[in-house]
Protein backbone atom coordinates (compact mmCIF):
# COMPACT_ATOMS: atom_id res chain seq x y z
CA UNK A 1 0.00 0.00 0.00
CA UNK A 2 0.84 3.32 -0.23
CA UNK A 3 2.68 6.01 1.87
CA UNK A 4 0.05 8.36 3.44
CA UNK A 5 0.46 11.82 2.48
CA UNK A 6 1.20 14.57 5.44
CA UNK A 7 -1.98 16.39 5.81
CA UNK A 8 -1.46 20.26 4.29
CA UNK A 9 -4.36 21.10 6.78
CA UNK A 10 -3.79 24.77 8.37
CA UNK A 11 -3.23 24.81 12.05
CA UNK A 12 -5.67 26.89 13.24
CA UNK A 13 -4.69 29.53 15.76
CA UNK A 14 -6.40 28.79 19.62
CA UNK A 15 -8.47 32.08 20.70
CA UNK A 16 -8.67 33.00 24.47
CA UNK A 17 -9.21 35.99 26.52
CA UNK A 18 -7.04 37.19 28.87
CA UNK A 19 -7.03 41.08 30.82
CA UNK A 20 -10.17 42.09 29.07
CA UNK A 21 -8.11 41.39 25.37
CA UNK A 22 -8.90 38.73 23.08
CA UNK A 23 -5.74 36.80 21.97
CA UNK A 24 -4.32 34.44 19.78
CA UNK A 25 -1.89 31.41 20.72
CA UNK A 26 -0.41 29.77 17.77
CA UNK A 27 -0.67 26.26 19.11
CA UNK A 28 -3.64 23.74 20.26
CA UNK A 29 -5.17 24.23 23.31
CA UNK A 30 -3.74 21.91 25.52
CA UNK A 31 -0.18 22.83 23.87
CA UNK A 32 -0.91 26.60 25.00
CA UNK A 33 -2.34 24.29 28.93
CA UNK A 34 1.24 23.05 29.45
CA UNK A 35 3.14 26.44 28.41
CA UNK A 36 1.46 27.99 31.34
CA UNK A 37 1.58 27.61 35.17
CA UNK A 38 -1.52 26.63 37.05
CA UNK A 39 -2.58 30.44 37.84
CA UNK A 40 -2.12 31.68 34.52
CA UNK A 41 -4.07 28.67 33.57
CA UNK A 42 -6.92 29.63 35.45
CA UNK A 43 -7.07 33.32 34.88
CA UNK A 44 -7.41 32.21 31.28
CA UNK A 45 -10.09 29.80 31.32
CA UNK A 46 -11.96 31.92 34.02
CA UNK A 47 -11.78 35.35 31.84
CA UNK A 48 -12.50 33.06 28.49
CA UNK A 49 -15.40 31.08 29.56
CA UNK A 50 -16.80 34.15 31.25
CA UNK A 51 -16.24 36.47 28.20
CA UNK A 52 -17.95 33.77 25.58
CA UNK A 53 -21.12 33.83 28.46
CA UNK A 54 -21.21 37.48 28.22
CA UNK A 55 -20.81 37.49 23.99
CA UNK A 56 -23.59 34.73 24.01
CA UNK A 57 -25.31 37.30 26.58
CA UNK A 58 -25.37 39.74 24.52
CA UNK A 59 -26.48 38.03 21.34
CA UNK A 60 -29.72 36.47 22.76
CA UNK A 61 -30.47 39.40 25.40
CA UNK A 62 -29.06 42.72 24.35
CA UNK A 63 -28.47 42.59 20.60
CA UNK A 64 -32.65 42.22 19.86
CA UNK A 65 -33.84 44.04 22.61
CA UNK A 66 -31.76 47.67 20.96
CA UNK A 67 -32.79 46.29 17.50
CA UNK A 68 -28.70 46.33 16.66
CA UNK A 69 -27.60 43.40 13.78
CA UNK A 70 -25.76 40.57 14.79
CA UNK A 71 -22.72 40.75 12.01
CA UNK A 72 -20.55 37.19 10.94
CA UNK A 73 -18.15 38.81 12.58
CA UNK A 74 -19.67 39.15 15.71
CA UNK A 75 -20.77 35.09 15.46
CA UNK A 76 -17.04 34.33 14.28
CA UNK A 77 -15.82 35.20 17.33
CA UNK A 78 -18.59 33.55 19.61
CA UNK A 79 -18.08 30.33 17.61
CA UNK A 80 -14.35 30.76 18.08
CA UNK A 81 -14.44 31.87 21.99
CA UNK A 82 -17.61 28.56 22.74
CA UNK A 83 -14.71 26.37 20.81
CA UNK A 84 -12.27 27.54 23.17
CA UNK A 85 -14.40 27.14 25.82
CA UNK A 86 -15.13 23.49 25.46
CA UNK A 87 -11.45 22.38 25.09
CA UNK A 88 -11.24 24.18 28.49
CA UNK A 89 -13.60 22.03 29.24
CA UNK A 90 -12.55 18.87 28.04
CA UNK A 91 -8.95 19.41 29.40
CA UNK A 92 -10.02 20.52 33.18
CA UNK A 93 -13.72 20.20 33.46
CA UNK A 94 -13.39 20.82 37.64
CA UNK A 95 -11.93 23.84 36.85
CA UNK A 96 -14.39 25.27 34.44
CA UNK A 97 -17.37 23.47 36.45
CA UNK A 98 -16.44 25.41 39.68
CA UNK A 99 -16.82 28.92 37.44
CA UNK A 100 -20.89 28.54 37.61
CA UNK A 101 -21.87 29.96 34.10
CA UNK A 102 -25.28 28.91 34.70
CA UNK A 103 -25.73 31.58 37.55
CA UNK A 104 -23.53 33.88 35.60
CA UNK A 105 -25.42 33.50 32.92
CA UNK A 106 -28.57 34.96 34.58
CA UNK A 107 -26.63 37.70 36.17
CA UNK A 108 -25.81 38.96 33.28
CA UNK A 109 -29.02 38.37 31.01
CA UNK A 110 -31.24 40.14 34.06
CA UNK A 111 -28.10 42.91 33.98
CA UNK A 112 -28.35 43.33 30.22
CA UNK A 113 -32.43 43.26 30.28
CA UNK A 114 -32.17 46.17 32.52
CA UNK A 115 -29.80 48.42 30.97
CA UNK A 116 -31.57 48.08 27.50
CA UNK A 117 -34.85 48.57 28.93
CA UNK A 118 -33.14 51.98 30.65
CA UNK A 119 -31.55 53.12 27.12
CA UNK A 120 -34.65 52.76 25.49
CA UNK A 121 -36.53 54.32 27.84
CA UNK A 122 -34.05 56.87 27.11
CA UNK A 123 -34.53 56.75 23.50
CA UNK A 124 -38.26 57.08 23.49
CA UNK A 125 -37.58 60.32 25.72
CA UNK A 126 -35.19 61.96 22.99
CA UNK A 127 -37.93 61.39 20.54
CA UNK A 128 -40.58 62.59 22.22
CA UNK A 129 -38.75 65.94 22.83
CA UNK A 130 -37.54 65.51 19.46
CA UNK A 131 -40.96 65.45 17.80
CA UNK A 132 -42.49 68.12 20.75
CA UNK A 133 -39.99 70.73 19.20
CA UNK A 134 -37.87 71.32 22.51
CA UNK A 135 -35.65 73.35 21.88
CA UNK A 136 -33.80 72.46 25.52
CA UNK A 137 -31.11 70.84 26.49
CA UNK A 138 -31.13 66.80 26.47
CA UNK A 139 -31.39 65.37 30.27
CA UNK A 140 -28.12 63.91 31.47
CA UNK A 141 -27.83 60.32 30.82
CA UNK A 142 -27.06 57.83 34.06
CA UNK A 143 -26.50 54.31 33.23
CA UNK A 144 -25.52 51.63 36.49
CA UNK A 145 -25.17 48.41 36.98
CA UNK A 146 -23.13 46.98 33.98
Amino acid sequence: MGRKKPSKKRQSETVFSLDGQLMAYPGSMLELNGDLDADQWRELVTETCCYSVFVKCLKDVAFPMLDERWTTEDEFCLHQLELSSSRMRNIDPLLVASLKLGELKDTYTTKMREGADSVNAMIKEFRAAAAGGESEEPPEITVSGL
